[in-house]
């Protein structure tokens, strides 16, 4: 990959900036080729995005729609 971690959270917080002004980084991933950004909304809502590894263009996950809840899965 040509973008490391770092400049892969930079461009993610310039295009939440841009896109969902007063957003918050929540969790980060890194799997071959891109990285996972997981984000909360100033309204709470959880969205993620994807960071390209090699060219840093932003794929915005609006397929999984509004986070509802969370379920806990236990042993």
């Amino acid at each position: 990959m040509c973008i490391d971690n770092v400049t892969a959270l930079a461009i993610a917080k310039k295009w939440l900036d841009a896109h969902f002004p007063g957003s918050e980084i929540e969790e980060t991933y890194t799997f071959p080729g891109y990285y996972t950004v997981h984000f909360t909304t100033p309204d709470g809502d959880m969205r993620m995005i994807n960071v390209s590894g090699y060219n840093g263009a932003v794929i915005f996950h609006w397929w999984h729609g509004r986070h509802i809840s969370y379920i806990k899965i236990s042993n």
